[in-house]
């Protein structure tokens, strides 16, 4: 067993003997030269600890043990600044800048409707204020941030908003009550866009309320059937074998132009959806970055066929967009 008395003789042991990835390398070279540390350069050292759990175990070493290691250096609080969240409301925008935290960002990502950008310039989430998208922000930063800093206005906001914790819908969201379709959490834009819109429960009507950016109530159709998935949600994901039944719908909803992303010519979910399409005389582009129609099509969608989409990702204005995925087991021989 190696003997390390302090964290300064594992920083040293790290060096020689541990494969650290090039970023990992050059932080602990930099920790090694300091006088002292932060919390949470501690905080990021013990989270290494733990990533090479498996090449410490090899000369008897582990990270339950590692973390109690005295360290040479003193060991100083980390400045607000760099730790708690900071949220502001100035000119009907909202800002947010927190330490960089990628479970906060991949979470954040997925929430629906998100019109958060990051601004790289100034390194913060911006979003035209409303409420929707400040309970969104204080929702995913309260469960990855222990603080956050409110300015007064915020402060002063979430005092009027706390008389509606309870309320069940923050985004507009189709309902029945009493028998009758409702549109509850409904905002002026969105009711000037609908102007006389007939509401009803038909797969069409309501794939064109997802389009508008309208969450259907999970009441209104069967989460478990494949068209209601598709009618019913602006984004959703489909698994590679049921491409030929996902272009029927897409023909049922008289899509007139479906853009493939991300997809080399090989691909086998590309070359499945190109038959299907081709079989049901629905156009499609696979060469986005060059597309540029004279005349934007009436009902596009646009299909994925590797990673995760994001709001606004692209300039062509979609109706629905599609991931497909493939999770039928590799029969290894």
């Amino acid at each position: 067993m190696t003997d390390i008395k302090s964290i300064e003789q594992l920083l040293h042991f790290m060096n020689s003997h541990i494969h650290l990835s090039r970023y990992d390398e050059k932080f602990i070279e930099n920790i090694t030269a300091l006088t002292q540390v932060t919390t949470n350069q501690v905080v990021l050292f013990h989270s290494l600890l733990d990533k090479y759990r498996r090449q410490f175990a090899k000369h008897d070493l582990y990270p339950e043990h590692l973390v109690n290691l005295p360290w040479d250096v003193v060991v100083v609080d980390s400045s607000p600044k760099y730790t708690n969240g900071h949220l502001e409301i100035v000119n009907d925008m909202i800002y947010f800048k927190c330490p960089f935290n990628r479970k906060f960002i991949e979470t954040f990502r997925k929430e629906p409707n998100n019109k958060f950008i990051f601004n790289k310039d100034h390194r913060r989430y911006e979003a035209p204020y409303n409420q929707y998208s400040l309970k969104i922000l204080l929702k995913v930063a309260n469960n990855y941030f222990k603080f956050i800093d409110l300015c007064p206005v915020t402060q002063e906001l979430l005092c009027e908003v706390e008389q509606y914790n309870s309320m069940k819908y923050w985004q507009p969201t189709l309902v029945k009550l009493n028998n009758r379709l409702y549109i509850v959490a409904m905002n002026s834009a969105l009711n000037d866009a609908l102007g006389d819109f007939e509401l009803n429960d038909d797969l069409q009507t309501l794939s064109k309320l997802a389009s508008y950016g309208i969450k259907i109530d999970e009441g209104l159709y069967d989460q478990s059937d494949l068209s209601d998935n598709v009618c019913c949600n602006y984004e959703v994901t489909v698994e590679q074998k049921q491409i030929p039944e996902l272009v029927e719908i897409l023909k049922f909803l008289e899509t007139d132009m479906v853009y493939l992303y991300n997809a080399g010519t090989l691909h086998q979910g590309k070359k499945v959806t190109v038959e299907n399409l081709n079989k049901h005389n629905i156009a499609y582009m696979d060469n986005i970055s060059q597309i540029r129609l004279k005349k934007p099509p009436a009902n596009p969608v646009k299909i994925k066929f590797k990673g995760q989409f994001f709001k606004d990702a692209d300039e062509h204005k979609v109706t629905k967009a599609i991931n497909i995925v493939n999770s039928t087991p590799i029969d290894i021989k």
